[in-house]
């Protein structure tokens, strides 16, 4: 037997074992989203709506402004992304998010702490059986009631 311990090497004639299609992990899809969203921004125009009092766009006023972001910004724009989506700041005047400028919250940090906490509360609740044990329990205490009647 040639090889590492336990294994064979595929009979002559034979092609070798196939692996299957594994779907890729989250991480790798939020990554090829990413990348495409940033590089369709190279090719869909930018534009904006006139605002009224409020700050609401006003129907039928887009029109299109210039794009004077040079490639440096726009990888800047790119690897800050995640950053910006988390906790970034959106600049009242020009409307720009980024970590440093001023103005109102723009990111979703509470949404994503929110996400967390369920996550690891629900890991720890099946981690530790709680769910399990806390169902085996009830169902003990309550294994003299019921809705059936006895017959007579």
């Amino acid at each position: 037997m040639s090889g590492a311990a336990g294994t064979r090497p595929a009979p002559e004639g034979e092609p070798p074992a196939r692996k299957g299609f594994t779907f890729p992990s989250a991480l790798t899809i939020l990554a090829v989203v990413t990348l495409a969203v940033w590089a369709l921004a190279f090719l869909i125009p930018p534009g904006a709506y006139d605002r009224d009092a409020e700050g609401a766009p006003v129907q039928g006023t887009y029109h299109r402004v210039d794009a004077d972001r040079s490639l440096t910004d726009r990888l800047d724009d790119l690897f800050l992304s995640p950053v910006n989506g988390l906790y970034g700041v959106q600049d009242a005047r020009t409307g720009e998010v980024g970590p440093e400028l001023a103005g109102e919250l723009y990111g979703s940090a509470g949404v994503f702490l929110f996400v967390l906490a369920i996550g690891a509360f629900i890991t720890v609740v099946f981690a530790t059986g709680a769910l399990d044990r806390g169902i085996g329990r009830l169902a003990h205490r309550l294994r003299d009631r019921g809705r059936c009647s006895s017959p007579g």
